[in-house]
């Protein structure tokens, strides 16, 4: 059996939770801090093995955010297997400065994922001598201007989608981060509050930018904003 790793908090919580594997979810103190963890047959992380519909990330991802929600923590990404307690014990000794700096600066704060999918592109603005020629060059050009058009269009978008969003949630807002891939734009937020007014954050913003569906994802732990990276002791 190996030691699966969920989290390491700057307190013990009371928690009674099944993990990956329906494994129960056990805790260790370590230096002032406390490792949250299960006993696992590490083949159950085994690609082969795992079924997508119930992909053990989902329970792991529901674990970390049941851990956050009683104090601040540490998300460990996903799979870290150790062959023992006294592993994690070398684990956190040799991060312990840099874990407890990270925790202090994370705080209890939540993570939320704002998902902006373009519902339709358009064609409008597209020079005739392009739309109406048939030559492979003339095609080629259509589609290098329609993507650079698309990419022009989705980055003044995401400019305005992100200044609506920090505008709207100034209140809790720490910091904030953008991406884009194809016709969908990606914010994620790290926010003070666990608590979010989701629905109505969705109805402004759909009222302003129509052409867009709009999902909110959270609140989970500030995974995408944790700075700090292991190091495996020697």
């Amino acid at each position: 059996m190996s030691a699966l790793l969920y989290s390491i908090a700057k307190t013990a919580t009371e928690t009674e939770m099944s993990g990956v594997d329906d494994q129960p979810v056990r805790s260790i103190d370590m230096s002032g801090l406390c490792v949250y963890y299960s006993e696992l047959d590490e083949k159950v992380l085994n690609p082969k093995a795992i079924n997508p519909e119930d992909h053990p990330a989902l329970i792991f991802q529901e674990v970390i955010s049941s851990i956050h929600q009683q104090g601040p923590s540490l998300p460990i990404q996903f799979g870290l297997l150790l062959d023992s307690t006294e592993e994690i014990q070398r684990l956190v000794e040799a991060n312990l400065t840099e874990i407890r700096k990270e925790l202090n600066r994370i705080g209890h704060t939540y993570e939320y994922s704002f998902h902006f999918h373009k519902q339709a592109s358009t064609a409008q603005g597209v020079p005739e001598s392009l739309t109406k020629a048939d030559s492979p060059g003339a095609q080629y050009l259509l589609k290098k201007y329609q993507e650079t058009k698309k990419s022009t269009q989705l980055g003044a978008d995401m400019d305005k989608l992100s200044s609506n969003i920090e505008r709207l949630t100034s209140e809790y807002l720490i910091e904030i981060r953008k991406s884009n891939q194809a016709e969908t734009i990606r914010l994620d937020l790290r926010l003070t509050i666990g608590q979010l007014d989701k629905k109505s954050l969705s109805a402004v913003l759909t009222k302003d930018f129509p052409d867009y569906r709009i999902y909110i994802f959270g609140p989970y732990p500030p995974s995408h904003f944790v700075k700090l990276r292991l190091k495996t002791p020697h």
